[in-house]
């Protein structure tokens, strides 16, 4: 039987959802914060299981007032972050490369010229199709010279110059590496333990790259290596001790989690080892404190098609009850009704 190691849950608040007044802490230890995998464009952030109200009205409200803030971070994909780590995350993502093709030379010289505007307005203006105009603007949004306003689910948003918008986000404060430092501490904090896979798939910065930052904070001590459940990987140097001891926080629970919750890739290495995906996984199955299940289906725009749960361990299956309310609580029991469980018809 295959198993998975466990995890550390007392940061991550699954087991004991936050209010408002503590969100916007939570929202910054696991930023940038990815949109859910399977989701349509323009859809606001959340995250998975964490907040005992509705944080997804939340989050589109804060991205309207720009406290949090739309950015091409971890290899070009969209993320959120608070406006106070904007420079932090800009600092450690943007594409600072000065080669610009024709096309983004033309898109930004046309949003200096004409200030802000939406796609169907750069078309008309400079006459390029939007197959042209959307991968330019992509580009020019991971080298922080373009910021795109989704303040609401929208298609027809506004694109405006980074530096005119945000004149207070220092880019040259602090190095690279200071910024994945500041970054890998805060991420590796609050998972409590983090292997080298799981801060790569997370992160998406470079494997060396990344070794070698670790291998630094190790060096300064400031972080520790430390075997946990059989997997080599890092702590805070000051609680290394307790990690040692793997004594994770008791935690009784299920929580249906999409994959690109904080979680999720942290582990996603394992995962993917474990788990036959096919590109049919719509949300992982944490009870209590391991990784032991998998929700199958079809993504559409729309309810999901919810086709089979499979479980690691046979003794699960007598969970199914709770096991449904989990998956219920993210999809709608009416609308995407699961097929089956563990292989048997419902």
């Amino acid at each position: 039987m295959k198993t998975l190691p466990r995890v550390w849950l007392d940061r991550q608040r699954l087991d004991c959802r936050v209010g408002e007044d503590d969100y916007d802490a939570l929202f910054r230890a696991l930023s940038p914060v990815q949109t859910e995998y399977w989701s349509y464009p323009g859809i606001a952030p959340c995250l998975d299981g964490r907040a005992d109200f509705d944080d997804r009205a939340y989050n589109n409200d804060r991205r309207g007032g720009r406290d949090i803030v739309k950015g091409r971070f971890m290899g070009g994909t969209i993320g959120y972050v608070d406006r106070a780590d904007l420079a932090l995350f800009a600092t450690l993502y943007r594409d600072d490369s000065p080669a610009m093709s024709p096309v983004e030379i033309e898109v930004l010289n046309c949003l200096r010229h004409e200030g802000p505007m939406s796609v169907q307005m750069m078309k008309e203006v400079t006459g390029l199709l939007v197959k042209a105009l959307s991968p330019a603007l992509q580009k020019l949004q991971a080298k922080c010279l373009v910021f795109e306003d989704q303040v609401d689910e929208q298609w027809d948003r506004s694109f405006y110059l980074f530096e005119q918008e945000f004149p207070d986000v220092d880019l040259t404060a602090m190095t690279r590496a200071q910024a994945a430092e500041q970054a890998l501490l805060r991420w590796v904090g609050v998972c409590r333990f983090a292997t080298l896979g799981g801060l790569q798939a997370f992160s998406r910065l470079g494997s060396r790259w990344l070794m070698e930052l670790t291998r630094q904070l190790v060096d300064n001590g400031q972080l520790a290596t430390v075997c946990f459940d059989g997997q080599e990987g890092f702590c805070l140097a000051a609680e290394r001790a307790e990690i040692e001891a793997q004594q994770p926080t008791a935690v009784s629970g299920v929580w249906a989690l999409n994959r690109n919750d904080f979680l999720v890739k942290m582990n996603e290495p394992l995962l993917k080892n474990t788990f036959d995906d096919n590109g049919q996984t719509l949300f992982y199955l944490l009870i209590d404190n391991v990784f032991a299940g998998a929700v199958k289906g079809q993504f559409k725009n729309g309810p999901f098609v919810l086709q089979d749960v499979m479980l690691l361990r046979p003794e699960d299956a007598a969970r199914r009850d709770e096991i449904l309310d989990a998956i219920y609580r993210v999809n709608d029991r009416q609308r995407s009704p699961l097929a089956s469980f563990n292989g048997k018809p419902l």
